[in-house]
């Protein structure tokens, strides 16, 4: 079948005169140079939503220690929960996208906002390892999810540059981790319990622009 589409392909390319091939390929590259808005605004909550739940990795240990939950070895127990959640989510992301479509991603920015505020309110062990496996759950299911979505928007040829711009989105949000958490310092909200409350209520608030952005750019 695939040689079949070759076939067809270059007796389209052979029989396309000169100028009209010159003048698809310049089409071309402009359509590959530019993005859809769609791409960059998810790219840019995706950002986000790895600050703010990425900032787990520096905070969970206060959580434990504040909560009077244990040690070194208990926080090291909630932080593989959280990759015991992302791991989860890994594997029913398939089952999960067929049944919610594009509705995914908001769904995914509630249930990491979900798992932040249970790490707030945790009164035990139990419950704040429960919050760490659906804060991992929620920010797995992310990455794929906007990736999704962009591929919706985006031409075949510029689906490399789409997935560049998402993986530099990804590790600009793991790098601003430790400014997210000094400048919330700074403005007194010093305990690590506000800190991740802040996280929480931000992720909310990402949920609500990515269901508008949703509702506007896929309503397919």
């Amino acid at each position: 079948m695939s040689e079949i589409g070759g076939i067809g392909l270059l007796m389209v390319v052979l029989c396309m005169p000169k100028a009209d091939h010159t003048t698809t390929q310049k089409k071309l590259v402009v359509q590959k140079a530019r993005l859809p808005t769609p791409v960059y605004l998810l790219c840019l909550n995706l950002l986000f939503a790895m600050v703010l739940v990425y900032q787990n990795n520096v905070v969970v240990s206060s959580l434990v220690i504040q909560g009077g939950f244990g040690d070194a070895s208990a926080a090291a127990g909630v932080m593989t929960m959280l990759m015991i959640g992302g791991i989860f989510a890994g594997l029913v992301f398939g089952f999960v996208y067929k049944k919610m479509h594009q509705y995914i991603l908001p769904a995914a920015f509630f249930v990491a906002a979900l798992g932040q505020l249970i790490l707030v309110i945790a009164p035990s062990f139990l419950v704040l390892s429960i919050g760490s496996f659906i804060s991992g759950f929620g920010m797995v299911i992310l990455l794929p999810s906007t990736m999704a979505l962009i591929n919706k928007k985006s031409n075949p040829e510029s689906i490399p540059l789409t997935s560049g711009v998402m993986m530099a989105a990804m590790n600009l949000g793991g790098f601003l981790v430790t400014p997210y958490i000094v400048i919330l310092s700074k403005i007194n909200v010093i305990t690590p319990s506000g800190i991740v409350l802040a996280s929480a209520i931000l992720l909310v608030l990402l949920a609500i622009i990515v269901l508008i952005l949703t509702l506007v750019y896929y309503k397919g």
